[in-house]
């Protein structure tokens, strides 16, 4: 975690000292979340202010709900548990690189994680938790949609339902 998103929290008011030493403290037993995602579980920041702490400290845009493709960028050996988990978004892709939203763009681990498993380049911009999670929820319900419509009508069909005109016949 980069100091400068600290100091750009505390700078802003949004974060004084003994808050973010109790948080650290929590985070040792809790190691699985991240310092952006508990800050805003335990209220001490806005979704907002994380984002903003970001941008401003390192230089990340902030990517608004408009920007949010329907579609799923990243490939499917990007488990839906990995983006849920870390809170972060497939935006746009090309033949080197994806871009992608996260609530925390500095998560080396994240970013490492992403270029193994797709072998390219990642571009990590900065989204607010609440924006992310929905984005998720349209891109992964609309394919699950598909799915199941699919396998709605494959069931129709497995069931000997006649789905031409019986009249005609």
């Amino acid at each position: 975690m980069s100091q400068n998103f600290l100091t750009a929290l505390q700078n802003k008011g949004k974060l004084s000292q003994s808050d973010l030493k109790k948080v650290e403290r929590m985070q040792k037993t809790a190691v699985a979340e991240s310092l952006p995602a508990m800050l805003i579980k335990l209220g001490l920041c806005s979704e907002l202010d994380i984002a903003l702490a970001f941008v401003e400290s390192g230089g990340f845009s902030k990517i608004t709900p408009e920007h949010y493709p329907l579609e799923k960028m990243l490939p499917d050996e990007i488990s839906l548990r990995f983006l849920k988990h870390y809170h972060l978004i497939g935006l746009s892709a090309d033949e080197n690189s994806f871009t992608v939203s996260m609530l925390d763009p500095e998560d080396e681990f994240v970013l490492d994680a992403l270029r193994l498993a797709t072998g390219k380049i990642i571009v990590p911009q900065v989204g607010v938790l609440s924006e992310i999670d929905a984005a998720i929820a349209t891109q992964y319900e609309q394919g699950q949609a598909k799915i199941e419509s699919a396998g709605n009508f494959l069931s129709l069909i497995g069931s000997g339902l006649n789905l031409t005109d019986e009249t005609s016949a």
